[in-house]
């Protein structure tokens, strides 16, 4: 897929942004929900982010918490948020240009240059803090047709605090084909049973999409947390 994607975004590949306006609008209310509960957390990292991060929402809401509450000392902290994507169009702060395909392999120098990278934008020192539960919740929006979902999830948990959550947009095995891995998501029954496997707790589960004849679509929102 580095490839394939390297001369350009998903955007000049595809013709349209990754993150349609339509996903947009329905995870803002499924997303400002999760924030009011307190499930969000304070660290995100939104993995495949695309050109309309998820969590941009997530951001934009703990804005509006902090709005609601007038005495400075009891308004939650600021949502810090890294992006991950392979295309690297977005020149945020917190935004990495990195193959999430390479955490299969730990020692590459890439992964290592951007685990680096995360300790810096989340103020942490990697010589004296090896504790890798700093994380609150991941997004993973339609990426898992595109990796090698078994290697990367569980790579990815490790960094999540206990009852961190993943929060997940599966398109089945609908998508781009060419770009598709051999070891990505081939159904959501597959990606569910698998979940479950490793232990996390699948706290929602929705398909809350139309096709343009009316029909539920096969995408599934997941959230999913990490009890152990």
């Amino acid at each position: 897929m580095a490839e394939i994607l390297k001369r350009g975004t998903w955007e000049n590949i595809w013709g349209y942004d990754y993150n349609s306006k339509n996903e947009a609008e329905f995870t803002n209310d499924f997303l400002a929900r999760l924030e009011k509960e307190g499930k969000i957390g304070d660290v995100v990292v939104d993995i495949g982010s695309g050109a309309h991060p998820l969590s941009d929402i997530i951001k934009r809401e703990r804005v509006k918490s902090r709005m609601r509450e007038l005495r400075e000392e009891e308004r939650p902290p600021e949502v810090k948020a890294i992006t991950v994507d392979i295309a690297g169009d977005r020149r945020a702060p917190g935004h990495l240009k990195y193959d999430v395909d390479n955490l299969k392999g730990e020692k590459l120098y890439s992964t290592n240059k951007a685990i680096l990278k995360v300790c810096r934008e989340l103020g942490i020192d990697p010589r004296t803090d090896t504790d890798p539960e700093k994380v609150d919740t991941i997004v993973l929006s339609k990426i898992l047709c595109y990796v090698d979902y078994q290697s990367i999830i569980p790579a990815l948990a490790k960094y999540l605090k206990i009852n961190g959550r993943f929060i997940i947009i599966n398109n089945g095995d609908k998508g781009y084909k060419k770009l598709m891995a051999p070891g990505g998501v081939k159904s959501n029954d597959e990606l569910l049973s698998f979940l479950e496997g490793l232990g996390l707790e699948i706290e929602e589960k929705d398909y809350p999409y139309q096709e343009e004849d009316g029909k539920k679509s096969d995408t599934v929102v997941l959230l999913a947390k990490k009890t152990k």
